[in-house]
């Protein structure tokens, strides 16, 4: 048995900025969940991994795009708890 396969992997977190990008967010998203998933079947990382979406205050509608492609309880609205300038950041485990 190997040091690799007794260790867990490791859990990665890729965090991307978001600024006016509907026009190629899901494109994008898509793109990014497919290497995740595949890194996550070959075991190079946990399961538990996510892709972490980040918008500080888009004026098109990425927000909106971002919502309604991730389940919902990936998301996390912080603009409404908190005082301006809004951040608004997602989530999506695979």
């Amino acid at each position: 048995m190997s040091a690799k396969s007794v260790a867990a992997s490791p859990k990665l977190y890729l965090v991307v900025p978001a600024f006016n990008e509907e026009q190629v967010l899901l494109e994008s998203l898509c793109v990014l969940e497919s290497k995740l998933t595949q890194m996550i079947q070959s075991n190079a990382i946990a399961k538990e991994s996510a892709l972490v979406l980040v918008d500080d205050g888009s004026s098109d509608r990425t927000w909106e795009i971002a919502k309604a492609h991730f389940d919902e309880r990936y998301m996390r609205d912080p603009a409404l708890n908190s005082p301006p300038p809004p951040l608004r950041a997602t989530s999506h485990n695979f």
